[in-house]
C-alpha cells in the first residue's frame, strides 16, 4: 500500500503540466503538518479508495476492484485544457492520444468516471489537426504536427461509440452532437480525401498510412533514419479500425436525424476490399500489412482488432481462425506477442542498450494492453460461452500473479518478455494495460457491475 500511494504521488509531481484529479480530496504522501500519524492518512486513502469501488460497482470482486484503484493512478488534470486526462504510463509517459483512447473504456467507463470521460473526449477532440489526433500535446512549445498517430484517430470513435453505450441518457448525446460528432465527420472527411504522413483513403476504398521515415501506427520505433517495423501502406488494424468509424458515424447520423447514407455506403466498399486483400488463406488469418509490392504475412497482434471491434467484416469462420491463430502463435504469459516466435526477427528478450531493446519492443515483445482485445475476441467467437469463460479466466491467471506478486504490486506493467518466464519491462504501470484488462474482465468475461 505505502508503495503504490507514494508512486501515485510522485507521478502527478513528475509532470509539472498535470495536476491531481479535483476527485481526490486528501493530498498523498502525508504533506500536512497536523496529521498525528501516517495512520491518519493512510485512512483517509482507504476511504478515498473505498469510494472508487463502491462507484465502480464490483461488490466483492477482489481483482475488478485492485484494477478500479490502479485506474485512478492514471487519470490527471492538464493544465493546458483544464480537462481530464490518461497519464499514458508510470514513471515516464504523459498523455498520449494513442494510448488513452485504447485505456479510456477501462479507466472511465468501466469504473463510472463518466465525468472524466466527458472531459477527457473534449481535451483531445479540440486538439484535432488536419483531421487527425494527437497522439501527444504540444507541451514546452513542441510542433503538434510532428506528433500524430493513426491509432489515436481511430480509437476516438471506438472511444465515443462506447460511451454512449454505457451512459445513453439523451444529455449524453446532446453532447456528443454539440462536441464530438462534428469532430468524427472531420476526421471522416480526411481521412477520404487525404491529410498528413500520407494518409489517405485508396481506390479500394481502404487505408493507406505511411512512408519514408514517417511511423504512424502503434509500432512506431525510429532511431535516426533506423525504421525498427516499418509497416507503410495499408495496415489491418487500422482498415479494421476505419471501418468501425464508418459504421459509428453513420449510427450517430442516424440517431441525430441525418442522411448516413454516404457512411453506410463507404463502409460496404471497405467491407468488400478488406475481406478480398486482408485475408491469408494459407496460414489462416489476416495479412499485417498491404504492401504497394505484396502483402505482409508476418503474424501479428494487429489482426485481432478485425475480430474484437463491435463492427467487424470477417465471416464466423475468419473470425475464429484468426483467434486461434493469435491464440497459438501469440499468447505470452500476461500479454500478446509482437511477432511470432517462427519469425526471423523475432526477439524474445526484452533488455540491454538502447538500440537492442528497440528491435525488440515490437519484434516478439509481449504487451499486456494487447491481451485485453485478444479476450474480447475469444469470448466473441465461442458466444460467451461458460467454457469460454473458463478458459478466459485461465488466460488471465498470469495476469492476476504479476498484478499481485511482480513488478509494481497492484498494477499492470507496460511489456514482458516473449520468451517465459516473460518478465516485466517498461514502465511498471501502464494505462492501457490496466484499461484493457478492467474492460475485457468486466464487459466480456464477468459482466458482473451492479
Amino acid at each position: 500500500m505505502i508503495f503504490v500511494l507514494h508512486f501515485r504521488h510522485t507521478a502527478v509531481q513528475r509532470f509539472p503540466c498535470f495536476a491531481p484529479s479535483t476527485r481526490y480530496r486528501t493530498p498523498l504522501c502525508f504533506p500536512h503538518p497536523q496529521a498525528d500519524t501516517a495512520a491518519i492518512e493512510i485512512a483517509h486513502v482507504q476511504e478515498y479508495y473505498d469510494s472508487l469501488k463502491q462507484q465502480a460497482g464490483y461488490g466483492d470482486d477482489a481483482f475488478a476492484n485492485t484494477l478500479v484503484v490502479a485506474a485512478d493512478q492514471f487519470l490527471a488534470r492538464r493544465d493546458s485544457t483544464g480537462l481530464m486526462t490518461i497519464l499514458a504510463g508510470l514513471p515516464w509517459f504523459t498523455d498520449w492520444g494513442r494510448d488513452t483512447m485504447i485505456a479510456f473504456s477501462g479507466l472511465t467507463l468501466a469504473t463510472r468516471r463518466f465525468s472524466d470521460a466527458r472531459e477527457i473526449l473534449s481535451t483531445f477532440a479540440q486538439y484535432v489537426h488536419h483531421g487527425m489526433v494527437p497522439n501527444m500535446f504540444p507541451d514546452d512549445g513542441q510542433d503538434l504536427s510532428i506528433t500524430l498517430q493513426m491509432l489515436a484517430l481511430c480509437g476516438i470513435f471506438y472511444a465515443v461509440d462506447a460511451y454512449l453505450k454505457v451512459t445513453g441518457q439523451p444529455s449524453d448525446y446532446d453532447y456528443i452532437k454539440q462536441r464530438i460528432y462534428p469532430v468524427l465527420r472531420e476526421i471522416i472527411h480526411a481521412y477520404a480525401h487525404g491529410t498528413d504522413f500520407s494518409i489517405y483513403m485508396d481506390d479500394d476504398a481502404l487505408i493507406h498510412a505511411g512512408s519514408g521515415l514517417d511511423q504512424v501506427t502503434w509500432m512506431d520505433v525510429r532511431v535516426g533514419d533506423w525504421v525498427a517495423t516499418p509497416r507503410h501502406g495499408k495496415p489491418v488494424e487500422i482498415n479494421a479500425l476505419w471501418y468501425n468509424a464508418l459504421c459509428v458515424t453513420a449510427e450517430l447520423a442516424e440517431h441525430f436525424k441525418e442522411d448516413s447514407s454516404v457512411y453506410r455506403k463507404l463502409a460496404t466498399r471497405v467491407s468488400a476490399s478488406f475481406r478480398k486483400e486482408f485475408w491469408n488463406e494459407k496460414d489462416g488469418c489476416l495479412y499485417d500489412v498491404i504492401e504497394e509490392n505484396g502483402k505482409d504475412a508476418s503474424i501479428r497482434p494487429n489482426q485481432i482488432y478485425a475480430v474484437s471491434l463491435p463492427h467487424t467484416m470477417l465471416t464466423a469462420k475468419q473470425a475464429l481462425q484468426v483467434v486461434n491463430t493469435v491464440e497459438e502463435k501469440l499468447l505470452a504469459g500476461p500479454g500478446i506477442r509482437s511477432l511470432s516466435p517462427e519469425h526471423k526477427d523475432y526477439h524474445g528478450i526484452y533488455c540491454g542498450s538502447l538500440p537492442k531493446r528497440d528491435a525488440a519492443y515490437h519484434q516478439g515483445t509481449s504487451w499486456g494492453f494487447l491481451m485485453g482485445g485478444f479476450l474480447t475476441a475469444y469470448m466473441k467467437v465461442h458466444h460467451h460461452s461458460p467454457e469460454a469463460k473458463k478458459q478466459a479466466m485461465a488466460y488471465l491467471a498470469p495476469v492476476q500473479t504479476h498484478l499481485l506478486e511482480e513488478g509494481c504490486i497492484g498494477s499492470i506493467s507496460e511489456i514482458f518478455d516473449g520468451d517465459a518466464p516473460h518478465t516485466c519491462r517498461g514502465c511498471y504501470a501502464q494505462a492501457w494495460s490496466v484499461g484493457e484488462i478492467l474492460r475485457c474482465y468486466t464487459q466480456d468475461i464477468q459482466k458482473n457491475q451492479k
